[in-house]
């Protein structure tokens, strides 16, 4: 591994864990049931990635370093697969059958939905102006 990989990987890492943290202490106490912040910061990576694979299919331009640090770094410590896993579990502890349901629709389906659109508003503003 490279000293750009690795210094891309932390400066994007970096950059999510602050941007998740900031954004789980405003938003998760305003309904603690299901923790806006976390789904937020899913929410936002998920719609990223639809733009990250987007820009990478259609343009080998970018540098790999550039890459793995949006990816594996920000993206990576942005969103939270194992604070969404122990929310929803605490659900299930708790009893609380319709909001477990509720989290793992928002969380699954919004973030696949949002990589989608992601995919298909980047791809239609930036690499279908030129095409016939």
């Amino acid at each position: 591994m490279s000293f750009k990989i690795v210094f891309s990987i932390i400066i994007g890492a970096s950059l999510g864990a602050l941007l998740r943290y900031g954004i789980s202490v405003k938003l998760n106490p305003i309904f603690p049931s299901i923790p806006l912040g976390t789904l937020t910061v899913n929410w936002i990576g998920s719609f990223i990635m639809g733009i990250t694979i987007c820009i990478v299919m259609h343009s080998a331009a970018l540098p790999k370093e550039l890459i793995i640090g949006v990816v594996s770094g920000f993206l990576g410590s942005l969103t939270t697969l194992s604070t969404f896993s122990a929310e929803t579990f605490e659900l299930i502890i708790k009893k609380e059958y319709l909001y477990t349901c509720l989290q793992i629709v928002l969380h699954v389906a919004g973030s696949i939905g949002l990589v989608a659109l992601g995919f298909f508003l980047c791809k239609v503003c930036f690499f279908t102006l030129g095409e016939k």
